[in-house]
């Protein structure tokens, strides 16, 4: 696919950056200016020469981000998982963080802390998503999984997004993962 012309590009993720793949890509464009976002700005200094500070949590919270409260009480060890360009291998993690004692500390840990509320719960990958779905809803917590294959709107087939995420807002449902 032919590159357009640019005077200007923006690169989201740019932690990967320095990938092959984007790499190749910006070399195309070492004449425009090339604007990096992320979250996860380590290691960008090696490409980008100013780090630009958007705001911070607080200040970006609520108007732009959801406030929320993050408990982390189980340590996965990651010894052994591959990194590659700066991320852990996705199939790999997710093998570490798919366990049942960790599945079952999550839904220990959400019961001690906010049984009485609804929660979005990020999983490693989608087999950890379902896994998670499947423990709270055998322990009688309704709860739904939703990945990027879930559809917008119910098929015949399918629950789509709407539906599920209406079920999470009027308390039919009480977990998506």
């Amino acid at each position: 696919i032919p590159k357009p012309v640019a005077d200007v590009v923006i690169v989201d993720e740019a932690h990967k950056s320095l990938s092959r793949e984007w790499q190749r890509i910006l070399k195309d464009y070492s004449g425009s200016f090339v604007i990096g976002l992320s979250a996860t700005p380590e290691g960008t200094g090696a490409y980008y020469d100013r780090l630009l500070v958007g705001g911070t949590y607080e200040e970006l919270t609520p108007e732009y981000l959801t406030p929320c409260r993050v408990f982390a009480p189980y340590t996965v060890d990651m010894k052994g998982v591959p990194v590659r360009k700066g991320e852990y291998v996705s199939t790999h993690a997710q093998k570490q963080f798919n366990t049942d004692p960790l599945v079952g500390d999550i839904f220990d840990n959400w019961s001690r802390i906010a049984p009485d509320r609804r929660a979005v719960l990020f999983a490693s990958g989608v087999e950890h998503s379902i896994h998670l779905c499947e423990v709270f809803n055998a322990r009688g917590v309704a709860a739904a999984h939703v990945d990027a294959s879930t559809p917008q709107r119910s098929t015949p087939s399918k629950r789509g997004r709407e539906d599920i995420f209406d079920d999470l807002r009027h308390g039919r449902i009480q977990v998506v993962c």
